[in-house]
């Protein structure tokens, strides 16, 4: 693929941002505050989930009401020996459990972060240090403390493809398919094992129900840009945000060029550093309409019953591969491996749809009501073509917003 094409369902997404390590990085975006996104604003969890909105064929949002998600999938119960049933190599799994301690670092919202660490030391009793960051920062922190010498990522997850590809260049990255892995399509994992998917990062258009109509809300991407937005409107920064770095792409194809980012600027956007930020201002009111949502955050709020609704864009939702790989210089080789084993399991990928997360492998059942990206019209971004595009796209946003 050598551009970006919208598809109808079936098509698999491969799809990407990128990242440089050696770029400097602008000014803070006015939404930051230190380095690392807040967590979205806690609410009470509901009787029963807030009603999905279903596409239509004019991206219309109609709501219907899913059954509530399942319970976490129950922990799998170990095979003789105590090994459970989706570790790849048995022996591996007993050094892993001598080294006692795995370090993650994970771009998913810090509750489902956390949630994987819990399951996984559930099963073996292997401590998780998670670190959530952002997928631009992580990049950023993995070469500044290589270059440094240091040595303490075992297994990173973001989504910004055209890291792992610079790190499997660099011979960064130890090749590995895990046990689970073998089943999920290879149009989500690198042909030589050094990183794949187990689930996929999906950009919507997301407003508060309290503010906006739904007959007022944007039916398409480029309805984002229309003036009565001033103000209202959130977006991601590309310097930080990886699959802003896509939805920026994107919107100059739509829209036929990079006049747009002067359309963006009239209507004085709320910039976010990761796109889980901006979820909160969302939800007040604050800005109560999000440009690229990010879909495991908005998810997670309107599971949570906050006000707050999904649009799926006329054009097709905009999809992009989330890799994980272990580091070749990983302190805990093997306890690296077993976790890279946990996240490709099917029972880990059941937990994850059960949050409306979209995941790859093909076992994983969807709760009712929620449509899994292979049945959803989609935005396809071409990493061959972005990925040498990030500096450009970080340097014209910068020249629009300073």
């Amino acid at each position: 693929m050598n551009r970006i094409t919208s598809a109808l369902s079936g098509l698999l997404c491969l799809a990407v941002m990128a990242c440089s390590s050696s770029a400097p990085a602008p000014a803070p975006a006015p939404a930051a505050k230190g380095a690392e996104p807040a967590k979205p604003a806690a609410a009470a969890t509901p009787a029963a989930p807030a009603a999905q909105p279903v596409a239509t064929t004019a991206g219309a949002p109609v709501a219907t009401k899913p059954a509530a998600p399942t319970a976490a999938a129950a922990p799998a119960k170990p095979a003789a020996g105590g090994v459970p049933e989706w570790v790849t190599d048995p022996q591996v799994y007993e050094a892993a459990k001598k080294e006692g301690t795995v370090s993650f670092f994970c771009s998913l919202p810090q509750s489902l972060c956390e949630a994987i660490g819990k399951r996984f030391t559930e099963h073996t009793q292997i401590k998780v240090e998670v670190t959530r960051l952002s997928s631009g920062p992580q990049w950023d922190r993995i070469q500044r403390e290589a270059q440094a010498g240091i040595k303490n990522v075992d297994v990173t997850e973001n989504g910004l493809p055209a890291g792992f590809i610079d790190a499997k260049a660099k011979g960064q990255l130890t090749p590995y398919t895990p046990k689970g892995g073998q089943k999920i399509d290879q149009a989500y994992r690198d042909k030589d094992g050094a990183f794949g998917a187990f689930y996929v990062n999906v950009q919507f258009i997301a407003y508060n129900p309290r503010i906006i109509q739904a007959a007022d809300a944007p039916k398409s991407w480029k309805d984002v840009l229309d003036p009565k937005w001033k103000g209202k409107l959130s977006i991601g920064h590309p310097q930080y945000s990886g699959i802003a770095v896509d939805w920026n792409l994107v919107m100059s194809k739509l829209t036929g060029g990079w006049d747009f980012l002067q359309k963006l600027k009239a209507l004085d956007p709320f910039i976010v550093r990761s796109l889980v930020e901006a979820i909160p201002p969302l939800v007040s009111g604050e800005r109560p309409l999000n440009a690229e949502s990010y879909s495991d955050s908005a998810w997670e709020a309107k599971l949570k019953n906050q006000p707050i609704e999904i649009v799926f864009p006329e054009e097709g939702i905009i999809a992009s591969n989330d890799y994980t790989g272990i580091l070749k210089d990983a302190p805990h080789p093997n306890a690296a491996k077993v976790l890279v084993d946990f996240l490709y399991s099917a029972e880990n990928a059941q937990a994850l749809i059960d949050q409306y997360i979209y995941v790859t492998h093909p076992d994983a059942k969807p709760p009712a009501g929620f449509k899994p990206i292979k049945e959803l019209k989609t935005i396809v971004v071409d990493p061959a073509e972005v990925s040498p595009q990030v500096k450009n796209i970080r340097d014209r946003f910068a020249d629009v917003f300073g």
